[in-house]
């Protein structure tokens, strides 16, 4: 009989003494399974999105205050004219600044919603084109020619009411397509709120073609050349922008260019700033991951261990036996030592199928639950090969390496030691 298939005879003759141990150790690899696969799963979505990908070099940019308190301090106050944004066109890495505009007067704008005449008070902010492009269907010009106006509204915003506002109002789920298409009547230097004047003077109508993450949740996003119009007719002939979204040719220049626009007196924030947060955020996760992976890996490892030596306690006899009629240390060592990969690449598979199984379903439940938001759920766990062969090697690793000292000291015993202890 080959010292493989007596490994297997052994383990197999022992498989209800093993039962215990195998399923303790398979539900910590799925734990740990789980916890890492999440993590990863997270770090995938936030940081492998071709949507974030494309916008690590980019910059927002906003203007400074003017008050005279902001100014003692010695620093330079700056509006978002078209004066600044040629200043900013001539740094160094800068390939193009694209505007963003805010009505200068107070909106409200009328829907209907579930059938419901709605009116509300609301910011009206423009766009150019090329900001929202891949949220815009292709017929649209977006060049504000179109009647009626095409309007995009935040995703965020249908985010915001379906997890905080809906569940707790008792209210039915919206999703894109309860917007899509339906006609908004936007009411120009009118508010339902403060009532500055009994009727709005001038309606106009727009139609929602959209929804986009890149305009702002606190208002309706329309063509930038619309809100143009609009502050002319408030009288503003110059317009002052509310944010600059300023596109290098390198995030790798995003540092620098931040420090550029910073001394010229501009408040700068970045996408890059905001993953830092994010990074210091999924790094206080990984350490709290890593000390609960720990405790899981000591107790399994004293339950092989402790097991393992029980299990030779009682085959003491049977070992010194084999070593009475000439088996060696080093091959009871390799045949004891093969028992415990067997049971760890046993202990592995299960685990590793329990743990999988489990994040398939955890995944199937989330992207049920948030199907009608923009929150991408399908990607939300991670089982790359890399993982499971890394969580599936350390399992049996530490199965071969808890079962090795009480190996090495029950085959410190002669055979005479063995058979009569």
């Amino acid at each position: 009989m080959s010292l493989l298939s007596l490994i297997f005879k052994n383990v197999l003759r022992r498989k209800s003494e093993l039962a215990f141990l195998l399923i303790a150790i398979a539900f910590g690899v799925a734990a740990v399974f789980i916890l890492f696969s999440l993590r990863l799963g997270i770090e995938q979505t936030l940081f492998g999105s071709s949507k974030m990908q494309n916008r690590l070099s980019e910059l927002t940019v906003y203007g400074s205050s003017g008050s005279p308190f902001f100014n003692f301090f010695g620093a330079k106050s700056k509006s978002l004219n078209d004066e600044a944004i040629i200043q900013i066109q001539k740094i160094p890495h800068v390939i193009s600044v694209s505007k963003s505009l805010t009505y200068q007067n107070l909106a409200s704008i009328e829907l209907n919603l579930a059938g419901q005449k709605i009116q509300t008070d609301s910011l009206i902010f423009g766009l150019e084109r090329h900001v929202v492009a891949q949220d815009l269907p292709p017929q649209i010009a977006w060049d504000g020619s179109e009647n009626p106006i095409p309007v995009l509204i935040s995703s965020k915003l249908i985010d915001f009411y379906n997890l905080s506002l809906a569940p707790g109002a008792g209210l039915p789920p919206l999703s894109g397509e309860t917007f899509q298409g339906e006609t908004i009547t936007i009411l120009p230097g009118f508010s339902s709120f403060f009532q500055n004047q009994k009727t709005a003077s001038q309606k106009l109508e727009g139609r929602v073609v959209g929804f986009s993450d890149r305009t702002d949740i606190i208002g309706v996003t329309v063509p930038l050349t619309n809100v143009l119009k609009l502050n002319q007719e408030e009288g503003i002939s110059k317009p002052i922008y509310s944010k600059l979204l300023v596109q290098l040719d390198s995030p790798e220049k995003v540092p620098k260019v931040t420090q550029a626009l910073e001394a010229e007196g501009f408040r700068v924030s970045s996408i890059q700033n905001e993953l830092q947060e994010v990074g210091k955020t999924l790094s206080s996760i990984s350490i709290i991951l890593f000390v609960l992976t720990g405790m899981i890996l000591i107790l399994a490892g004293t339950m092989m261990g402790v097991s393992f030596w029980s299990s030779l306690w009682r085959r003491r006899n049977e070992l010194g036996v084999l070593r009475a009629i000439g088996a060696t240390r080093r091959t009871l060592f390799i045949m004891l030592l093969g028992e415990a990969a067997i049971i760890g690449i046993t202990s592995a598979i299960f685990g590793l199928l329990l743990g999988s199984a489990a994040t398939i379903f955890f995944q199937k439940l989330l992207v049920q639950n948030f199907s009608l938001t923009s929150i991408a759920t399908d990607e939300i766990f991670s089982r790359s090969p890399l993982l499971l062969l890394t969580i599936g090697g350390l399992t049996i690793l530490l199965s071969m390496s808890a079962a090795s000292l009480p190996i090495l000291k029950i085959l410190r015993q002669t055979p005479r030691e063995l058979m009569i202890l």
